[in-house]
């Protein structure tokens, strides 16, 4: 079956010897034709060009109709192309002299789209063109590059270490700054290594049976799965992961700062009630009364100014979890109320803001 440009390639000829056969099959061509004469200014510039032919597709693009276009220069008819920044005519001269094809993309303002624009000659002085509307797969495009662009920013701004292998090998594809320095590795040394090829996952079988096992299931959360770092710190608390197509995303929570405040403080203490929750299990390893945690009360509250109500709730409601979940462990606690201690009330608000 003959493609549009080569269907147009011999109109061209068919333009010039009028050949009605090729005349009929242009016209029905879904793609939009035109015939063009360049015209050149004494000093042998290119300043214009005139329409010889178009098919019923071009008036389409156009929104002109074939009777306004034919023996009309294309400065005389309005198809927006003065003060365009693209080149037009001088781009059509270039196939005309040298007797090549070139094939370019370029939004048509009047029709605003964008096209794929196939240009050729087989006479010099005149030449043809071909416009496909590209519009859909041009947005397309942009939309996953602007996709590609807003979490490459969550990426590498997350909280959270973020690890993406391979779901079919468990390579490494990419690591997040925060990872990156959670491990204290270079990110040369991390990427296109096996996960379980990493210093920081150091337990090589329990880090290959996760892996395994987010492969069959697609979503793993593993605890206590031992990460540590080149200076042999263990910063992490959980591994989360998630792989989507053909990637997997691993979640490192970094709990490092509060483990080490929880072993090192035996002084009240002020955390925030996310803090406290994912901390809630580590107490069970500590003695009794070694931390001493300061929670508030639900009237204190209104002492934080610029929030929401539903926010306030919220915060509330995981209040009240937390003080559901630190009853359980009896005297290994000991609960304080910061209103009654200034000092401690300012440590409080500075915490909550992490909750707010």
């Amino acid at each position: 079956m003959a493609t549009s440009r080569t269907i147009a390639k011999e109109a061209e000829w068919a333009i010039v010897k009028k050949d009605n056969k090729y005349q009929k099959l242009v016209e029905n061509m879904p793609d939009a034709f035109a015939y063009h004469q360049i015209i050149i200014d004494k000093e042998n510039n290119p300043v214009d060009y005139i329409f010889i032919e178009v098919n019923a597709a071009f008036e389409t693009v156009s929104s002109l109709s074939r009777d306004s276009l034919i023996g009309k220069r294309v400065t005389e008819v309005d198809l927006s192309i003065q003060g365009d920044s693209f080149d037009w005519i001088g781009t059509y001269n270039k196939v005309t002299t040298k007797g090549e094809s070139i094939r370019f993309e370029e939004y048509f303002e009047i029709a605003d789209k964008w096209y794929n624009i196939t240009a050729y000659s087989n006479n010099a002085g005149y030449f043809a063109t071909i416009f496909s509307d590209v519009t859909e797969n041009k947005k397309g495009i942009e939309a996953l590059q602007n996709s590609e662009k807003r979490y490459r920013r969550l990426f590498e701004s997350a909280r959270d270490g973020i690890l993406i292998l391979d779901a079919n090998t468990g390579k490494v594809l990419d690591a997040n700054p925060l990872l990156i320095e959670l491990s204290g590795h270079s990110s040369d040394s991390i990427r296109e290594k096996y996960v379980w090829e990493i210093d920081l996952f150091k337990d090589i079988a329990p880090s290959m049976d996760a892996f395994k096992t987010l492969q069959s299931k697609e979503y793993i959360c593993y605890e206590d799965l031992p990460l540590e770092t080149k200076d042999g710190r263990i910063p992490v608390e959980f591994v989360s992961n998630v792989y989507l197509v053909d990637n997997s995303i691993y979640n490192d929570k970094d709990l490092l700062s509060r483990r080490s405040v929880f072993k090192e403080y035996k002084k009240p203490l002020v955390v925030s009630h996310v803090a406290l929750l994912t901390l809630l299990k580590d107490l069970k390893k500590y003695k009794a009364n070694e931390i001493v945690i300061l929670i508030n009360d639900a009237s204190l509250m209104d002492q934080i100014s610029g929030t929401s109500q539903t926010k306030k709730a919220d915060v509330l409601r995981m209040a009240s979890r937390v003080r559901q979940e630190l009853n359980k462990f009896g005297d290994s606690v000991i609960i304080q109320d910061v209103s009654k201690d200034s000092v401690k009330m300012k440590e409080w608000k500075e915490a909550l803001q992490n909750d707010l």
